[in-house]
């Protein structure tokens, strides 16, 4: 059983009560904890810390198990693909490797097709871990993200809906994808994730690619968090990965289940609830 610190349970509380006052005083739907309010802060802070349980062992950090097996393949890939590394820009391959940009346009192409599906598998790996971390994240924790749901809910079924949709399920994905924006996304892009994460140094030559697979892979997380897909002159070599963002639709609501069943087990005896729980929004 989880037994929760009075700090912890402190904590949470604040954090839920704070983003509820957010929600209610939020104008502008399309900016809903886009910026470094005191909400947001808390809401980061919450997430990336340890459980607070007495009973837990090692408290570890929500990400500090998702990220090494992410990084891993990273670097794997990138090692074994060579000076181009895992770009998928044909300008930008010229300028890494010459000799694959000006060889025979099929051999480019082969790269390309590669390069991307390299992508699109170390991408289903991040949102597998995502998986593995939302279910060892503590129900108390979950039990504010849940709380956030309903209180979305609230808001946007009396204002017209979230981007035009009062769907339970649209809101419901919308707090799961604060976990890939707000989180996973921004630790993904660290300069020191390689460093902190990766079994083994990178290579010089190889540090620029890296950063650059780590960013390509963001961009791809972010769409998908975001129910989005690329689209333009600009994002033409992305458009690609569409077909990966297609695919995970639903998965978002998914992961909403996982946290939902694990808020179920905070227990009112231990006090937990009823120091999270607050009433409905006015």
């Amino acid at each position: 059983p989880h037994t929760y610190t009075h700090t912890h349970i402190q904590a949470c509380s604040v954090t839920s009560r704070c983003l509820r006052v957010e929600i209610e005083g939020t104008r502008t739907q399309a900016t809903l904890f886009r910026r470094n309010s005191l909400a947001t802060k808390l809401l980061d802070a919450m997430i990336s810390t340890g459980d607070g349980t007495r009973s837990s062992g090692a408290e570890n950090a929500f990400l500090e198990g998702a990220m090494p097996p992410v990084m891993n393949a990273i670097v794997a890939n990138v090692v074994a693909s060579g000076k181009s590394g895992l770009e998928i820009n044909p300008t930008r391959i010229g300028a890494l490797d010459r000799g694959l940009a000006e060889g025979p346009p099929d051999a480019l192409a082969h790269a390309l097709e590669q390069h991307a599906d390299a992508l699109k598998e170390i991408c289903a790996l991040c949102i597998d871990q995502m998986d593995a971390a939302l279910c060892k994240m503590s129900p108390l924790k979950c039990m504010v993200l849940v709380q956030l749901a309903g209180d979305l809910m609230h808001k946007f079924a009396r204002e017209g809906g979230y981007r035009g949709s009062t769907s339970k399920d649209v809101l419901e994905a919308r707090v799961i994808s604060l976990l890939f924006l707000r989180s996973f996304c921004p630790e993904l892009t660290k300069s020191d994730a390689c460093r902190r994460y990766a079994a083994s140094a990178v290579k010089t030559k190889d540090a620029l690619l890296v950063r650059r697979a780590q960013t390509l892979v963001a961009m791809v997380l972010q769409k998908m968090a975001n129910k989005m897909r690329f689209k333009g002159t600009s994002s033409a070599y992305l458009v690609p990965m569409n077909a990966f963002i297609d695919a995970q639709e639903g998965r978002l609501a998914k992961m909403y289940a996982l946290i939902e069943a694990r808020s179920k087990e905070v227990r009112s005896s231990s006090g937990s609830a009823s120091s999270v729980e607050g009433a409905p929004m006015a």
